[in-house]
């Protein structure tokens, strides 16, 4: 079985002979099967790397988890995939002090994943997916209530079992 991850994460696991990990660095690109994948940095306190996965059934989806915030953009989108963790009033209420600024500089809030969206906003994008959400911060109904103000397209929060369509057409 290939792999793909950053340099740190292959070196932490070390090497099994059933796996093949390969070093994926981030603003590389490769091809996987049918897979046109581009790899950006995320924002954690560990090597973290997002992707902006092409393929010509589903078009453009970018995934994006254990990041405090994506610093691109991405022209035609049509799926994103990305953290929504906590909110920042409910992570004030229930977390001290160290929790939450660790918590607050390695994962993405609500307000900071809205703009994420809005900035990738555009009338090819079939679907949000919110991932990572904490379960002691976060408010699934709210996130995507609120998330839903700014796409005009399905919102979905990412539980055990979800499937979603990624097909380029809504039918």
């Amino acid at each position: 079985m290939q792999v793909f991850l950053p340099e740190t994460a292959r070196e932490h696991l070390g090497y099994s002979q059933n796996i093949n990990a390969l070093p994926f660095h981030a603003r590389f690109t490769r091809d996987i099967g049918n897979f046109h994948v581009t790899a950006f940095e995320c924002i954690h306190d560990a090597e973290c790397n997002g992707y902006l996965i092409e393929h010509t059934e589903f078009g453009r989806l970018i995934f994006a988890t254990d990041t405090e915030y994506v610093k691109y953009r991405f022209k035609g989108l049509n799926h994103i995939l990305v953290e929504c963790n906590y909110s920042q009033e409910i992570i004030n209420e229930r977390y001290h002090q160290g929790l939450r600024d660790r918590v607050i500089s390695s994962h993405m809030e609500l307000e900071t994943c809205k703009g994420f969206a809005q900035a990738n906003n555009n009338p090819q994008l079939r679907n949000v997916c919110l991932l990572h959400s904490s379960d002691a911060t976060s408010d699934e109904k709210l996130f995507k209530d609120e998330m839903q103000k700014i796409v005009s397209c399905p919102v979905y929060i990412a539980n055990k079992g979800l499937e979603i369509e990624l097909g380029e057409t809504p039918f």
